[in-house]
Parts: C-alpha cells; sequence; structure tokens
C-alpha cells in the first residue's frame, strides 16, 4: 500500500517560507551560511502547517469555529470552522459584517449587547444565538469568549469560540415541553 501524498501547500504557507528564505539570505554572507537557517524556516513552516491542519480537523469534529475581534475597530479574524457553521463558500472572507448578517434578526441585539458588554469590562462571553446559514438553514450557535486587555487594563479585543450547538438546543427544549406536559397533566393513581 502506498503512502497518502503529502498536503499541498497553501498560499499562506508559501509566503511565510519565502519571507523566512529571503530573512535567512539577508543575514548571512554566503549561501552555505544561508542553509542551516534555510532548514530551520522549513522546519518551523512544517510545524506551522501541522498545527493548522490539526486545528481544522479538531474544529470541524466539535463542530467550532474560532474569532478575533478587535474592538476599537471592529476588524475581525475568523477560522475556517467558523465559514463551515454559517456553510460559506469557500472562497468567502469572512468579515463582521457578513457574521452579524447571519445572527437571526431577533437576536442580532444580543449579540451587539454583549460584545459592547466586554468592550467596558472584563466578563466572559457565554451566550446562545441563532444563525441563518449561507444554505438557509438556521442553527443554534454558543458563543465562548474573554476580552483581552492591553498594559493599562483596558480591554482590546475577543477572542473566542462559536460552536454549532443545534441538536443540543433542540433536546433541551423536548426536554423542557415535556417537563411542563407532566407538570400540568393531572394524575390519578387509582
Amino acid at each position: 500500500m502506498k503512502p497518502p501524498p503529502k498536503p499541498r501547500r497553501g498560499a499562506g504557507e508559501w509566503l511565510d517560507l519565502q519571507r523566512a528564505v529571503t530573512e535567512a539570505l539577508e543575514r548571512s554572507q554566503s549561501l552555505t551560511e544561508a542553509g542551516p537557517l534555510i532548514l530551520e524556516a522549513l522546519a518551523r513552516a512544517e510545524e506551522r502547517a501541522r498545527s493548522e491542519r490539526l486545528l481544522t480537523e479538531a474544529e470541524q469534529a466539535a463542530e467550532t469555529g474560532s474569532f478575533e475581534l478587535e474592538l476599537d475597530t471592529g476588524d475581525g479574524r475568523y477560522s475556517a470552522g467558523l465559514g463551515r457553521i454559517l456553510a460559506t463558500t469557500p472562497d468567502l472572507e469572512l468579515t463582521r459584517e457578513i457574521v452579524l448578517e447571519r445572527v437571526h434578526p431577533e437576536d442580532r441585539e444580543l449579540v451587539e449587547k454583549s460584545f459592547e458588554r466586554a468592550r467596558h469590562s472584563k466578563d466572559p462571553l457565554h451566550f446562545e444565538f441563532r444563525v441563518t446559514r449561507f444554505d438557509g438553514a438556521e442553527r443554534v450557535v454558543r458563543a465562548r469568549g474573554e476580552a483581552v486587555v492591553e498594559a493599562k487594563g483596558r480591554p482590546v479585543k475577543v477572542v473566542g469560540t462559536m460552536q454549532d450547538v443545534t441538536e443540543e438546543a433542540a433536546a433541551r427544549s423536548a426536554r423542557d415541553l415535556l417537563s411542563y406536559v407532566v407538570l400540568a397533566t393531572p394524575c390519578s393513581f387509582g
């Protein structure tokens, strides 16, 4: 049996490697001197790529995505896992505006207030809200995060995760409905 092919490098990996090789060549006097530096850069690039693959696999298994949101500018960075939760196309780069558009209209205020609260406090985020995916399906998402503070203690960004908890939320609703029906039904033993 032949071993699986090595994964192809992504554009980001090639750029990182190109930068590292250029830096190694600039720091050395000869190609012989640059060789070990280039090998180190290659090893770092391989390790980073391996870490990114592991993160992607973990996000897929847990139906989770991660985010980082700058509180002052509103700029955000979102993992591919969040794109999977929202059923985006691979070529769509998520932005804060696109993510907020996917939040169910009745839950947008909750989401906005939660992030606004993070701007003024160091309390961790933990809440659930509905999203409408790009394929039209409605899902329930749990957001968890915490503020990252600058040296003076002012929150500057929020980092966290979002997890698709639709099945868990449906089971919880069914359990609550069953409890209500059981408690509201008169019983006679006899």
